[in-house]
């Protein structure tokens, strides 16, 4: 059987037709409290918020010019169509949340965003093979300059958080080809 492909999950460098490049809108929270669920740690959230999450688009970043489907900060958010490719290729390790954001009827089109936490930590790296800097902080932080995944590593998770470095999200071949098919065009998935 063929191993699976799997990719690590960023956002796409975005440029306009005059070839000039712009970013992705930024985010706050409007309740720091929304911060202190266990956010990207791969795990199940205990009493995980009963209503929207708040947040506020960042109407003083000039450079930006386009809403990201999926972003980990300040809390991770998918949008519905990233969210329809989950669906798509059966992901049941997602938890979705309800937010509003603040600032949204500003534009002519917003998309839906729901917080999403992954629930799902794996560890992958091969660190033999990889470069990296143990970062001050513990364990999660491991800072890699180039990853490569341990080729002895086992999932049947099609998109989880890397142990080594909880704020990298790693997906599989088959979330990629749906995000293609379904016109996903703000992330890129950077092959491992």
């Amino acid at each position: 059987m063929k191993k699976p492909k799997y990719f690590k999950l960023t956002l796409k460098a975005l440029v306009d037709e005059e070839g000039d490049e712009f970013s992705c809108y930024d985010f706050n929270v409007k309740d720091e409290d929304d911060l202190e669920w266990p956010w990207m740690h791969g795990v199940k959230l205990k009493d995980p918020p009963t209503g929207a999450l708040q947040l506020a688009v960042n109407l003083d970043d000039e450079d930006a010019g386009d809403f990201a489907d999926f972003t980990v900060s300040p809390i991770p958010m998918v949008t519905q169509r990233f969210r329809n490719v989950l669906d798509a290729v059966g992901v049941t390790n997602v938890d979705y949340y309800p937010v509003t954001i603040d600032g949204a009827d500003r534009f002519r089109e917003f998309p839906t965003y729901f917080a999403a936490n992954i629930v799902g930590k794996v560890a992958a790296a091969d660190k033999s093979a990889s470069q990296y800097t143990e970062a001050f902080g513990g364990p999660g932080a491991t800072v890699f300059d180039e990853l490569v995944l341990d080729p002895n590593f086992s999932t049947d998770l099609p998109i989880f958080i890397l142990a080594e470095n909880m704020s990298i999200v790693i997906v599989s071949e088959k979330v990629k080809a749906k995000a293609e098919a379904l016109g996903v065009d703000t992330l890129r998935f950077i092959p491992l």
